[in-house]
């Protein structure tokens, strides 16, 4: 934790600060998970992390009366982006970061490249109705996850796969079939160290071999 204790050496001062301090991180699923979100909603406060960006601010400091226990926990949902004063090649940030609003306010420029098209990664795959949102109404990493009344939130990019697959298998008809495919699956193991695990498209597709083939010969 922060002890606050300094060292001065000639002209240079070292202050003991917690080794994530000046973090650049995305508060936005936070800001919806957080769980003291209800106690401020009744009783009339404001949401207590979005009040600092609210007030024009771009720092939140950590509540004394929390333990540091609890930042270790939760801090999984504030995806890391970088430190203050870094510089960051907008390319190479994860993917959740590059949005249009954070592309419009660094400058980035889009680039679709030349001849480039996106496919469907599976036999059979069907287009989303964008009318529909991207919601996968399922359990998440916070019990208040079911409170929210509407299609589109942010959620952790690595969450994504699960959110997919939790959302096809717990609504299939065809139960031994997803069941036998996720059986293959766990004989059949690719891992996300491959450096695509913020990526959902691939593993999909992966997981839709098994479904096809379930009942074949491998």
């Amino acid at each position: 934790g922060d002890s606050g204790s300094e060292i001065q050496v000639g002209a240079d001062c070292f202050e003991h600060v917690h080794p994530n301090e000046e973090d650049v991180r995305d508060f936005s699923l936070w800001a919806i998970t957080h769980d003291g979100n209800s106690v401020a909603r009744d009783n009339n406060r404001p949401n207590p992390i979005t009040k600092w960006a609210a007030s024009g601010g771009v720092s939140i400091f950590f509540p004394s009366n929390h333990p540091v226990t609890r930042w270790n926990q939760k801090h999984r949902f504030m995806p890391l982006a970088g430190r203050y004063g870094d510089i960051v090649d907008f390319s190479a940030l994860s993917t959740e970061f590059q949005t249009v609003e954070i592309a419009a306010r660094v400058g980035a420029i889009a680039n679709t490249g030349a001849g480039a098209s996106e496919t469907c990664g599976s036999p059979g795959e069907v287009a989303n109705i964008p009318s529909l949102g991207h919601y996968f109404y399922v359990q998440g990493d916070q019990k208040n996850w079911f409170e929210m009344n509407q299609l589109d939130f942010p959620m952790r990019q690595q969450s994504g796969k699960s959110a997919v697959w939790t959302d096809v298998v717990f609504s299939a008809n065809d139960q031994l079939r997803q069941r036998v495919a996720w059986t293959l699956s766990q004989i059949l193991v690719t891992s996300d160290a491959i450096g695509r695990e913020d990526e959902i498209e691939p593993w999909a597709a992966y997981f839709d071999i098994f479904v096809r083939n379930a009942f074949g010969n491998y």
